[in-house]
């Protein structure tokens, strides 16, 4: 699928997805999950499958077999064993994601 994925509610990918994503809650790339995308923003990303692109979430969970190629941009990160993880870790105190309709 190719697009724009956009909402406030949760999503869960268990295809390939290209395109950008903007979510006020949570999006969860199952361990088939393949997103492709230039930022992925979401309250909460949860990756047990394959993300290509930079990440802006205020949570961030790698879990096993899950990886990321990409900067992660974060209050709280996790991973599990088995996780994998390249590209740049920031931690900040507070993230705005900057999506419309979010109360803030």
């Amino acid at each position: 699928m190719n697009g724009t994925l956009t909402g406030q509610g949760g999503v869960r990918v268990e295809a390939v997805f290209e395109g950008d994503i903007a979510l006020g809650g949570m999006l969860v790339v199952g361990p088939s999950g393949r997103v492709t995308t230039e930022l992925l923003k979401a309250h909460t990303v949860i990756v047990a499958g394959l993300v290509r692109g930079d990440v802006l979430a205020e949570s961030v969970e790698v879990r096993e077999g899950g990886k990321i190629w990409g900067d992660v941009t974060t209050v709280n990160l996790s991973t599990e064993e088995g996780a994998f993880l390249r590209g740049k870790v920031t931690m900040e105190d507070v993230i705005d994601l900057g999506l419309a309709g979010e109360e803030g």
